[in-house]
């Protein structure tokens, strides 16, 4: 079983009493554990830490140490480190506070091992945080561009308002998708607090724990988890618990963290100067904290990346026994499930074109018809109008948008968002890239380069479906945009009579065209002759063909094993059970929605008796499962079973079970 270590360190600034500091972090590097330490307007204890890694480096060891450096404070009345100007567009507002960051850091500070912060406890609420995520992703892109690891944001405890959707907005999950793409360099920053210096888990999941909201947004999404830092971690701002009942809590706490490689760490506030002297309390927690981390290991389930929000199960493993939970409240809520039209497409110059989502009411309240679309990114397109199913909760469908391409050439980057009866958006992004191809002279032409799956002659088994892909190339002048159509030409169809939609291609570009087709049910030879169309559906290029060797459809099985109910088991009278038995598919065709598993003869012991097989490719291996109760009679008792194909003709090796009755129960 895997194990983990207690990721909470400590957080440093000038004045204080950080004693024994240095001791804690060589320790756990000579054990091989990682600390995490912040400092705040200082290096202190920075130098140090950095100085830990560089000499681990040049030794070839590996220790993921964590440090993190913020300036607070004022430098005059308009520039304030810790607060962004919230008057400006967020692209503005990162220029004017990177430039008011990056010649104030310590000269010592090593970009490349340490984070740094450049806000810290900012505004909460969803519509601020939409733009937080945009002024955080126009920040990011700075530090990179200079060397820097970046944290963002810095939200208090209890923040931001997670109930309303705040990890979901466009910007926040802009910012996510940049932390995915530069996973080692990019974080948010978190503080968790329990605002109670003897409860760690009040309000557990809003205040410690709250985390899991942001991990779940990304989930939903689709977002690989952005690393988290605690940059401050506590009680209050002003207490510590005594020393046991501290450790005691870290031990809780940190046995939650460790369930999350993502969790990089925490840091207890605090042994810097000021807030009552909080430090000498602070203090006292480095040495049974040092002790605690190079002596205990969390065991780590098989469940260790799963997330619970606030509302489920509190005894699955997320929060203490005992611990009350709040629930989450999301009247209005949808998220994307798929591009019906390509996610990018090509458009002629002011052009007319439809793009279609597919969406989902993930909230409490059904959707009224043709509820209005707000755009939320880029340039505003002239159409007709939206079309939005009318949805009860859980209910998915499409969302379907007539617009018309801009008349200047470009790429766009385009976004919408549905809106509740007030106006105010709500649920996922509904993104699209469009490009409107500068006029070019010439006709569209294409070349034939290779067959990239079934070769020509390829046997396939009746009535199977495969994919066909051609490597093909842009041989001619014009780029092949959303207008470009794969479409059927003769030859056995074999596919339902659609154009197919092209990929975008520049001229020279090389792309895959595929089709998904299914094989006739007569044997022997097939073809199926395809070609490339224009805007107005005049074929051009070479000629692209499917050309199979159709084989009957053999289905066969083979018993493997008992895997539940050996035979002769002895079961009471009304004795529920569920038998199981493992087959092999050794036929040719795959078992799919028409194989069923039906009862042939003797005793049934239950009224489910036709019922779907799994699916199961040719020489893969299936556990078969029915729910039986054992008959009241008492003696012996055995029920066949066949698997059977679309036509009810059964196939396979014979299935039974066989049980012993027993008398009186």
């Amino acid at each position: 079983m895997a194990t983990g270590f207690n990721k909470i360190g400590f957080h440093l600034a000038e004045g204080g009493d950080p004693t024994g500091i240095g001791s804690w972090m060589r320790q756990l590097n000579e054990a091989r554990i990682p600390f995490f330490i912040k400092t705040a307007d200082s290096m202190r204890g920075l130098d140090e830490a950095q100085e830990i890694v560089r000499q681990n480096r040049a030794a070839g060891i590996d220790v993921p140490h964590v440090s993190v450096f913020r300036r607070s404070g004022q430098l005059d009345a308009d520039s304030h480190f810790d607060i962004p100007r919230y008057h400006l567009p967020p692209e503005q507002a990162a220029r004017d506070h990177w430039a008011l960051h990056k010649p104030r850091f310590p000269p010592n500070l090593d970009p490349a091992i340490t984070w740094v912060e450049t806000i810290n406890e900012v505004r909460k609420e969803v519509e601020w945080c939409d733009w937080l995520g945009k002024f955080a992703w126009h920040t990011a892109q700075l530090a990179l561009a200079d060397g820097y690891r970046y944290a963002a944001f810095g939200f208090s405890s209890g923040t931001p308002d997670v109930t309303e959707g705040a990890w979901e907005t466009d910007g926040m999950l802009q910012y996510l998708e940049l932390c995915a793409e530069h996973p080692d360099r990019l974080s948010v920053a978190l503080h968790e607090y329990s605002y109670s210096v003897g409860d760690i888990w009040r309000l557990a999941g809003f205040l410690v724990g709250g985390f899991v909201w942001l991990f779940r947004a990304a989930d939903k999404h689709g977002i690989p988890r952005p690393k988290v830092l605690f940059t401050e971690w506590g009680w209050e701002h002003e207490k510590v618990p005594e020393p046991a009942e501290a450790l005691r809590h870290i031990e809780e706490v940190g046995a939650l963290y460790a369930r999350y490689p993502e969790v990089l760490g925490a840091a207890i506030w605090y042994l810097g100067g000021g807030y009552n002297n909080i430090a000498h309390k602070a203090q006292r927690l480095i040495a049974p904290v040092t002790a605690f981390t190079l002596q205990h290991r969390y065991q780590l389930g098989s469940d260790a990346q799963k997330v619970l929000l606030p509302g489920e199960a509190a005894d699955e493993g997320s929060w203490p026994a005992g611990h009350a939970v709040l629930g989450p409240t999301q009247p209005f809520a949808a998220s994307m499930r798929a591009h019906v039209t390509p996610a990018a497409i090509t458009v002629s110059a002011g052009k007319p074109f439809r793009v279609i989502w597919r969406v989902r009411n993930d909230g409490q309240r059904p959707w009224v018809t043709d509820a209005p679309l707000r755009q939320v990114e880029g340039v505003a397109l002239a159409g007709a109008g939206a079309s939005t199913p009318a949805l009860a909760p859980g209910g998915e469908g499409d969302v379907e948008l007539a617009l018309t391409a801009p008349t200047a050439a470009g790429s766009y980057d385009l976004a919408w968002r549905l809106t509740r009866p007030d106006g105010a958006s709500f649920g996922d992004r509904l993104p699209l890239r469009l490009t409107v191809p500068a006029a070019a002279a010439g006709a569209p032409e294409s070349r034939f380069l290779a067959d990239v799956t079934i070769p020509d002659g390829a046997p396939i088994v009746a009535g199977s479906q495969f994919v066909k892909i051609w490597r093909v190339q842009n041989a001619g002048e014009p780029i092949w945009g959303a207008g470009t159509q794969l479409i059927h030409v003769g030859g056995n169809l074999m596919a339902p009579a659609l154009p197919h939609p092209v990929p975008i291609a520049q001229p020279g570009e090389i792309v895959e065209l595929s089709v998904s087709l299914t094989a006739p049910d007569a044997a022997g030879e097939h073809r199926s002759d395809w070609r490339l169309a224009d805007e107005q559906g005049h074929p051009f290029g070479d000629g692209l063909f499917a050309l199979i060797r159709v084989q009957p459809a053999v289905r066969d099985a083979r018993f493997v094993s008992d895997v539940t109910v050996p035979d002769g088991t002895r079961l009471a009278p009304g004795q529920a059970v569920r038998k199981t038995w493992r087959v092999e598919n050794t036929g040719n065709a795959s078992w799919s929605g028409d194989v069923r598993l039906r009862f042939v003869a003797g005793t049934a012991m239950t009224t489910a008796v036709d019922l779907p097989a799994p699916l199961t490719l040719p020489g893969a291996r299936a556990d078969l499962t029915v729910e039986l109760t054992a008959p009241a009679q008492a003696g012996r008792h055995q029920g066949r079973w066949r698997l059977v194909d679309a036509g009810g003709q059964p196939f396979g090796e014979e299935l039974f079970v066989l049980i012993e009755v027993a008398a009186g129960g």
